[in-house]
């Protein structure tokens, strides 16, 4: 079983679970953390600890500073991660709150700020942005902040489990921000927007013979 597939029905049962990432994006993350071999992560509302969860079993030694506000989730999200993600792991309840000057390899957005503009000085050159989840606000303040970025939306047309919980319909997507454009970049940019054409025309053509 994949990392990703064993986090998602782990943190599926748990209590504010309503809030996690889906299982597909938490795969795009997997998938990410491994080609690109991520030594850092920055997320934005980390919940009740899937991200990090998911990332640390990858690799424990990725440095992981995550942004909490939520009591309920400063409260277990402790208890979610256990032991092992300790290590190379900061929580802050605000973004004010931590050292700005640090650089990361990739930023996880999966909450929400009155300002994103903190981000410009936490990313390199070759920083990758995932924002979770339907977030258009977001996507479009950080492409006004780096317009000659590449960015492009991720989905599947698998469905969500009947005991997730998430409602029925698709599982939800993700959108990628490449602040680089890299030869590797590229390919994996041109391949991804291939890939979701075909699959929003799918989508269509289900709907139309339905």
């Amino acid at each position: 079983m994949k990392n990703y597939s064993s986090v998602f029905k782990k943190f599926a049962k748990l209590n504010g679970s309503q809030h996690i990432a889906s299982e597909f994006a938490l795969k795009g993350i997997e998938n990410i953390v491994k080609k690109f071999e991520v030594k850092s992560v920055f997320e934005l509302g980390t919940g009740i600890g899937t991200i990090p969860y998911l990332v640390k079993s990858i690799n424990k030694e990725i440095k992981y500073v995550g942004i909490e506000g939520n009591e309920f989730c400063i409260k277990v999200l402790y208890q979610n991660l256990e032991a092992f993600v300790s290590n190379y792991f900061e929580l802050f309840e605000t973004t004010d709150a931590f050292n700005k000057k640090e650089k990361f390899d990739l930023i996880i957005i999966d909450g929400k700020a009155d300002s994103l503009n903190f981000i410009k000085n936490i990313v390199n050159k070759s920083s990758i942005v995932f924002i979770e989840g339907d977030r258009l606000v977001q996507v479009q303040e950080i492409k006004s902040m780096f317009p000659k970025s590449l960015i492009f939306r991720v989905i599947t047309n698998k469905m969500n489990y009947l005991w997730s919980p998430f409602k029925s319909g698709f599982m939800g997507g993700y959108t990628l921000i490449f602040l680089k454009d890299t030869i590797n970049f590229k390919l994996f940019y041109i391949c991804s927007r291939i890939k979701t054409a075909i699959l929003y025309r799918l989508r269509w053509l289900k709907k139309y013979l339905n």
